[in-house]
């Protein structure tokens, strides 16, 4: 099995089993947890955006499990604007990384066979919009495309804006994980979880099938 294919299905499968053991201890718990969070009520939000900002640092940490199952407790516009403000840093950690320490720092974090083929995709892709389309398929499994970005000659303000613009189109995934949740709320039934690991399948394959998991080598 290819390198990146197996990091992926690794990170897939930690996302899933990472998933369920969040929503059941969530659900279970709501009441205690809702209480704890108006008794504290910045400890969630931070939370999330610390461990969202990690797992962007730390690639493939699966980082949107955790603002996603506080969905019930938040609402899904706010667990997406925690979530979204920890990827804006998580990323600007990483890019600056890049750009400071350049190759012998990030080849910590990617293979130097992907970061070499990332980087002439990059080349070839400055225009804002084709920026927006790359950080936008990279980013949901393995947010290598900041550290690639740091090596880049990406101005640091049209990239934080790109990965800004890349999370909107991520509410959608909320929004409709609110959906599922009030489902699972209301009728505690099998089918609305197996809804919710079947979005994640989709999203998987979505994601693979643009090319981030390709067996062959680029």
């Amino acid at each position: 099995m290819k390198k990146p294919l197996a990091i992926g299905l690794l990170t897939f499968t930690l996302t899933v089993v990472s998933f369920i053991a969040l929503i059941s201890f969530v659900l279970s718990y709501r009441e205690e947890i809702t209480n704890f969070a108006l008794t504290y009520p910045l400890f969630i939000p931070v939370l999330i955006v610390i461990w969202r900002a990690i797992s962007i640092v730390i690639a493939p940490l699966p980082g949107g499990i955790l603002s996603f199952a506080f969905i019930p407790i938040l609402g899904w516009f706010w667990a997406w604007l925690y979530g979204s403000f920890g990827v804006a840093i998580g990323a600007t950690i990483a890019f600056y990384i890049a750009r400071k320490f350049r190759e012998p720092a990030v080849s910590r974090f990617i293979p130097l066979k992907k970061l070499h083929a990332w980087e002439e995709k990059l080349s070839e892709r400055t225009e804002f919009l084709a920026f927006v389309g790359v950080r936008i398929t990279t980013g949901p499994i393995m947010d290598f495309i900041s550290y690639v970005a740091g090596l880049s000659k990406i101005s640091y303000k049209k990239f934080i804006l790109a990965t800004i613009v890349a999370q909107v189109p991520e509410a959608i995934w909320y929004y409709l994980g609110g959906s599922v949740y009030q489902k699972l709320l209301s009728t505690k039934s099998v089918l609305g979880g197996t809804f919710l690991v079947a979005i994640l399948v989709i999203g998987f394959f979505v994601v693979r099938n643009h090319g981030i998991f390709k067996k062959k080598e680029i």
